[in-house]
């Protein structure tokens, strides 16, 4: 499910190149580059190569494809790997990660337009897909990062994306360690920052909770006095972060009485979808969704916080979001084998998004009638949440009635004795294929089965096994 690296045409001359990098200028050769490439096997000819330098790759083992390529500059750290080509430019900085920030940052000043940055440990680039949907929709030509670009590499690229007929930019932070999201802020300087939530997720390279809440709310530290904070009025620890910002307009959204975009309740429709009932500034308004569940109607509200941000058609933004649908592994339902209903929801997974996927599924098998099945997959980088949140997936699994359960992988094995322990029938097994087994013959039409696990556990297979037929 990973995102492809997008191309770009953002053009330096060789000396801005030298200054936006902070970098020496080993070789002067072409003068000019167009477009920043990071992979040498989508380089294009005049491009710039920056050799990033990652824990199993390194770029500078690819000087020589590059050069070959056409790359008209190397930016690199060590620039006597560069191949000896007089007409290749070679700059050499102190880290080529920084330079490619830095890079996004120059060419994000140069555009001069607005910028939207989402962040949190959930919804975010759901919050982003809808946000783009809406402006769009509105009559904005809009830039958004594809998929889920949301590090130290996407982000500088989906900024070197931008052109002269844009006129706002959509993106999602994310982190996975301490600093990261101050980092992304600087490189991008939103004119709007929208904080979704916060929860254990990724605890492993972040710590305790209140360490994860600091991390997010970096990106409501990096706003201006003529920048708006977007936050979610039902979060303690999104509240304490607004409340540290110098954003000069502060906007909630939630199901708080005094939120400016508030969620006073959901539904599931017959499509299926969701209907959300909002009151926005003490006028109501119904949207209706193409998305599932409670945590498609909450990030429909932080969407509807940015179209009062920004002051857009609020009609033409609403269209926006109910004409959005869902994609593969966010809550999307499909058609099972013997003609069950699959509820697809393996594009990741915390102990927040588990729950609301748990609620949702509930709802859907109540308004479909059908029974219920879980499958759940291990919730990876935890740290020292691991136990407690599985086994309190398992709780969830029997709370919401489940009839069958199966715990891929094992961290999530804590969950099924918990649900066994509580009358469910529960099972354990070590991967998708397993689990494709012990479904054969259990599903029926009257099944709805939800599929979510973290995106490295694979249940993706899972689901495409079963979408063709298997388990039949």
């Amino acid at each position: 499910m990973s995102t492809p690296l997008p191309v770009n045409e953002a053009s330096f001359e060789l000396d801005e190149l030298v200054a936006h990098t902070g970098g020496r200028l080993v070789r002067r050769g072409a003068a000019k580059a167009r477009g920043i490439c990071t992979d040498s096997r989508s380089l294009r000819p005049g491009n710039a190569f920056v050799a990033l330098v990652g824990t199993r790759h390194d770029g500078h083992d690819f000087l020589e494809r590059a050069t070959q390529s056409g790359a008209a500059a190397l930016v690199v750290r060590d620039a006597a790997r560069a191949p000896h080509d007089p007409s290749v430019a070679v700059v050499e900085v102190a880290d080529t990660l920084e330079a490619l920030g830095a890079l996004g940052r120059a060419w994000r000043r140069q555009w001069g337009g607005r910028v939207v940055c989402v962040a949190g440990s959930a919804g975010k680039t759901t919050t982003k897909e809808l946000v783009a949907a809406g402006l769009r929709a509105a009559g904005l030509r809009v830039h958004a990062a594809p998929g889920n670009l949301n590090n130290r590499v996407g982000v500088p690229l989906v900024l070197l994306g931008l052109a002269p007929q844009h006129e706002l930019a959509v993106l999602e932070l994310g982190t996975n360690r301490r600093g990261e999201i101050a980092a992304l802020s600087a490189i991008a300087e939103p004119d709007v920052g929208v904080l979704t939530l916060v929860d254990v997720e990724h605890a492993e390279g972040l710590g305790t909770l209140e360490d994860i809440a600091r991390e997010e709310g970096a990106l409501l530290d990096a706003l201006g006095p003529a920048a708006v904070a977007v936050v979610n009025a039902d979060d303690a620890h999104v509240e304490a972060a607004a409340a540290r910002s110098r954003a000069g307009r502060l906007l909630r959204f939630g199901t708080r009485a005094g939120a400016q975009v508030r969620l006073l309740g959901w539904e599931l429709t017959e499509e299926p979808g969701t209907r959300a009932r909002f009151e926005i500034d003490g006028e109501p308004l119904d949207v209706v969704l193409s998305l599932l569940g409670p945590g498609a109607a909450l990030d429909a509200g932080a969407a509807l916080g940015v179209a009062l941000a920004l002051g857009v058609d609020r009609a033409r933004f609403v269209e926006g979001l109910s004409a959005l649908r869902p994609v593969p592994g966010r809550l999307r339902p499909v058609r099972g084998p013997d003609g069950c209903l699959v509820l697809d929801d393996t594009y990741n997974a915390s102990p927040r998004s588990l729950r609301a996927a748990l609620e949702t599924a509930r709802a859907l098998a109540d308004r479909t009638r059908r029974r219920l099945f879980v499958v759940l997959g291990d919730m990876l980088e935890l740290g020292p949440f691991e136990r407690e949140a599985h086994e309190e997936a398992g709780r969830r699994v029997a709370e919401v009635g489940a009839e069958f359960f199966v715990a891929v992988g094992p961290r999530m094995r804590a969950a099924a004795d918990v649900a066994h322990a509580a009358g469910v029938q529960a099972s354990a097994r070590p991967d998708w294929a397993a689990t494709l087994e012990v479904l054969r013959g259990r599903l029926a039409p009257d099944v709805l089965l939800l599929v979510k696990a973290s995106r490295s556990v694979g249940l993706d297979a899972l689901v495409a096994s079963l979408e063709a037929g298997g388990a039949s």
